[in-house]
């Protein structure tokens, strides 16, 4: 995977090097790619946004309700690269997904915890 995520940085397409790692559950290569990507980024509107999202996948937790508005906010903005938007999507996935899990079990009297 590292291979490939090079390569990707290589020819400057650092938001589907970090989507890649995300989708293999790096989510600290991830972070790393995005913030490699807002230091070669000349202008400062995308660099912004690398350091934004990168932000949001360093916080990632399965149980934020917090995290999960933050998320929200970011996947609501309209120039959002499209490998930033699937990584960002598929982390908020697995995060409603497990929020989802757990009030069910809540509903029951038992499960995890929510």
């Amino acid at each position: 995977m590292k291979d490939i995520m090079s390569d990707a940085e290589a020819l400057g397409n650092f938001s589907r090097s970090a989507a890649l790692a995300v989708f293999s559950g790096d989510t600290s290569s991830a972070v790393d790619a995005l913030e490699r990507g807002a230091s070669s980024s000349s202008d400062d509107s995308s660099s912004e946004l690398f350091v934004l999202v990168s932000m949001c996948v360093a916080g990632f937790d399965l149980e934020s309700k917090i995290w999960r508005k933050g998320c929200e906010r970011i996947l609501g903005r309209k120039k959002l690269p499209v490998y930033l938007r699937i990584a960002l999507q598929f982390l908020y996935a697995i995060n409603r997904g497990e929020n989802r899990r757990g009030e069910r079990g809540t509903q029951k009297g038992g499960g995890r915890r929510g």
